[in-house]
């Protein structure tokens, strides 16, 4: 990750690779350094936030997509449940989209998912992918209208990708 020390650009960071790294000396003394930086994408990327919600039964919120891309975004997700084999989210602002795991058995642990990558893991080692309904939880550009039904926590973590400066 590469942040830049400047007022305007401390909420956001560069994912990158550095190469050709050489030093710049004078008087034989190093006073500095020239690269080349490639960076994975024409965005900047918000500091991770994550978003925690206790859901006991149904829940209602709007969670807001700050990235300035108009497609998609796919969060990370921790998900612990307190009671019940069941967790869903809806995003109505999404079409109706909903993510989902059902019948889960009562040995699941923390849950994670990864939607970009479409990778589910579980604390306790536990194949997720049969209790899946196989839709990733996307969120759309701006106000997302959600509903959450389950029991335990929802843990939205994001970093949004941005547009800087141009």
């Amino acid at each position: 990750w590469l942040t830049i020390q400047q007022d305007d650009l401390q909420h956001v960071r560069y994912y990158c690779r550095i190469t050709n790294l050489e030093a710049i000396e004078v008087g034989g003394n190093c006073v500095g350094f020239q690269a080349e930086v490639q960076c994975d994408s024409a965005y900047a990327y918000m500091r991770p936030k994550t978003t925690a919600i206790a859901v006991s039964g149904t829940k209602t919120l709007v969670f807001q997509n700050r990235s300035s891309m108009n497609a998609p975004y796919l969060p990370k997700l921790e998900i612990t449940l307190s009671s019940g084999n069941s967790i869903s989210i809806v995003n109505a602002s999404d079409g109706g989209r909903e993510f989902k795991l059902s019948g889960l058995p009562t040995s699941v642990g923390k849950i994670t998912v990864d939607n970009d990558r479409m990778v589910l893991t579980d604390a306790n080692g536990t194949n997720l992918y049969p209790y899946w309904n196989n839709k990733t939880f996307r969120l759309q550009r701006g106000d997302n209208n959600l509903t959450i039904t389950g029991n335990g926590t929802v843990s939205i973590l994001t970093e949004f990708p941005v547009n800087v400066g141009g």
